[in-house]
C-alpha cells in the first residue's frame, strides 16, 4: 500500500479520521482482525476519493479462489508485483504457477549487493569523495576496515526479555559452515545468545531450512537472535565486524564473548550469572576470563564439571583426551591464565594482560568494540584484550568454569596465513598501526614489535622501498 505522506499531513486530519472510523465500525465489527489493515479499509470504504486506483497487476494472487488469471490474461510480463505472503504458495496448483515459481527462486538466489552498485553509467561525472591508495601493498586488508556490509538484524523471531541486572548474552560469529556448531553449542548454552552469521544471498534458504526443519534444537529457542551479514567478495573474512555486530544487539547488562567451535561446560549460564552476581565486574572494570581447554577427538564428550574435567586432564598422557588450549601451536594465547593454578583455584584470581593473550570473557555490554582493520586471521582477538588493558580492564579468572574446543577443518584465512608471507608482512604493519594509535588514544606507552614482527616489518620496508624506485 502507497501512502501520500504530503497529502495527509496537510489536505487532511488524520487523526481524526481513523479515529471517527474506529468508532462508526467498533460497534458492528467488534474486533480488528487484521489490526491497523482494517482501520485503513474503514477509511477508504467511506472516502473512496482519498484512494488512487492502480491496475490489478501490481497485486497478482496465488490463490485457486481469484481470477487472476483475468487480470493479465496471456500476457505474464504484465505482471509487475506477485502476491506471495504464504510457503504455501509455491506448491500452488493454478495456471502460470511454474513461471510464477521461478520468479520466486530468482530472487531467493539475487545478489543483493548488486543493489548498491551502480547498474548504469551516469551522464556526469561524480567526484571521489574516498580514494584508496591502490600501491598500499596491503590495500585488501585496509578496505575492510571502512567497509560497510549489508545486515538484517534479528532474521528469525527473537524474544527475550533481560532477568535482572546480573544477566549474560553469549556472544559471537559464524560462517556458514559452522553452522554445525552452533547447534551443538545451543545444546550446552540455555541462556541468551546473539550471533552474526556471515553469508550469501542464497545461503538464507539454507539457513531458515536447518534451523526452522532440521534442527529441534534451535527451532525451539527463540532467545537466539540470528543477525545477517551478507558477503561481499573484496574483504577477507570480516571476524571482528561480525563480532561487533553481534555485541551491538544484545539486551543484556553483560556478554559472553565466545568463538562458535566451543562447548561451554554443563551450567555455564547460571554459573556465569551467580560469578557475575557476586563479583559486581562492571563498576571495578573487571573481566571475568572463562579458561579454554580443546579436544583433539571428533567425537569427545565435554565434561561437565571441573572434576570430570581434572580427570581427563590427569590421564591426558595415557588414555586423556583434554588438554590446555593451544600449548602446543600457540602458548602466548592463553598462558596468562595460568592453568596450573587454576587446577587447585577455589576462588577466583586475578592474571597480568601478558603480550598475545586473547582469552574468553565476560565483561559489561559497554566494552570497547573490537577493531576492523583486523579481518581474516591474526590479531583480531588480541587487538581486543590490548584495548581493555589500555581502558584500565583486570583480568579475573573464574576457577570452576571452563569451555573446551573441538576439531574443525582450517579456515581459508588461516592457511593463507601459513602460506602467503605478504599476509604476514601486512598483518604485522597493521598490529604497528593499531598500537601507534593505541597509543595516541590513551596517551600511554604500549609494547613494541614482537622479534618476529620486526622481521615482518623490515620486509615490508623494504617491499615499499622497490614500489616506490618502480614508480615514474
Amino acid at each position: 500500500m502507497l501512502l501520500d505522506l504530503k497529502k495527509i499531513r496537510t489536505n487532511i486530519d488524520w487523526t481524526d479520521l481513523w479515529q471517527n472510523a474506529i468508532k462508526e465500525n467498533i460497534e458492528s465489527l467488534k474486533q480488528t482482525t487484521l489490526a491497523d489493515q482494517d482501520i485503513i479499509n474503514a477509511i477508504i470504504k467511506k472516502h473512496p476519493n482519498y484512494v488512487y486506483k492502480i491496475g490489478c497487476q501490481y497485486n497478482v494472487q496465488m490463490s485457486t479462489k481469484t481470477l487472476s488469471k483475468n487480470c493479465y490474461r496471456e500476457n505474464k510480463n504484465n505482471v509487475k508485483v506477485v502476491h506471495w505472503n504464504s510457503p504455501a504458495k509455491y506448491n500452488i496448483k493454478i495456471r502460470d504457477a511454474h513461471y510464477f515459481r521461478n520468479l520466486y527462486q530468482s530472487y531467493v538466489n539475487f545478489d543483493g549487493n548488486l543493489l548498491r552498485e551502480k547498474l548504469h553509467t551516469c551522464s556526469q561525472n561524480e567526484a571521489l569523495t574516498n580514494k584508496i591508495n591502490y600501491s598500499d601493498l596491503c590495500v585488501s586488508f585496509r578496505s575492510a576496515q571502512n567497509i560497510k556490509l549489508r545486515t538484517h538484524l534479528y532474521y528469525m523471531d527473537y524474544s527475550y526479555n533481560n532477568i535482572d541486572d546480573f544477566d549474560v548474552t553469549l556472544v559471537l560469529q559464524l560462517s556458514m559452515d559452522r553452522l554445525q556448531f552452533l547447534e551443538r553449542l545451543v545444546n550446552h548454552w540455555e541462556g541468551p545468545l546473539s550471533a552474526a552469521i556471515y553469508l550469501s544471498d542464497c545461503d538464507v534458504t539454507k539457513l531458515e531450512s536447518f534451523t526452522r526443519d532440521w534442527s529441534d534444537t534451535l527451532s525451539s529457542r527463540k532467545n537466539i537472535g540470528y543477525h545477517l551479514v551478507f558477503k561481499h567478495d573484496s574483504v577477507h573474512y570480516p571476524v571482528n565486524y561480525l563480532r561487533n555486530v553481534a555485541l551491538e544487539n544484545v539486551n543484556t547488562p553483560y556478554v559472553f564473548l565466545m568463538d562458535v567451535d566451543f562447548v561451554p561446560m554443563a551450567g555455564l549460564y547460571q554459573h556465569l550469572r551467580d560469578a557475575i552476581r557476586l563479583i559486581n565486574p562492571y563498576p571495578q572494570k573487571k573481566c571475568l576470563v572463562v579458561p579454554a581447554f580443546e579436544t583433539q577427538r571428533y567425537r569427545a564428550s565435554v565434561p561437565r564439571d571441573k572434576a570430570a574435567l581434572l580427570a581427563r586432564l590427569a590421564a591426558r598422557h595415557g588414555a586423556g583426551d583434554v588438554a590446555p588450549f593451544r600449548t602446543r601451536e600457540w602458548p602466548r594465547g592463553h598462558r596468562a591464565t595460568n592453568y596450573t593454578r587454576w587446577m587447585t583455584a577455589t576462588a577466583p584470581y586475578e592474571v597480568e594482560w601478558e603480550s598475545d593473550y586473547e582469552p574468553y570473557l565476560v565483561v559489561h555490554r559497554s566494552v570497547p568494540k573490537y577493531d576492523t582493520r583486523f579481518s581474516g586471521f591474526g590479531w583480531n582477538k588480541v587487538s581486543h584484550s590490548v584495548e581493555l588493558r589500555a581502558t584500565g580492564h583486570r583480568a579475573l579468572v573464574l576457577p570452576a568454569a571452563f569451555l573446551v574446543h573441538t576439531p574443525h577443518a582450517p579456515s581459508p584465512d588461516i592457511t593463507a596465513f601459513r602460506a602467503d608471507p605478504h599476509y604476514r608482512v601486512c598483518l604485522a604493519l597493521l598490529k604497528q598501526e593499531f598500537m601507534d594509535d593505541l597509543s595516541r588514544k590513551y596517551n600511554m606507552t604500549l609494547g613494541g614489535p614482537s622479534k618476529l614482527d620486526s622481521v615482518y616489518l623490515g620486509q615490508a620496508k623494504s617491499l615499499l622501498l622497490n614500489q616506490a624506485k618502480e614508480l615514474p
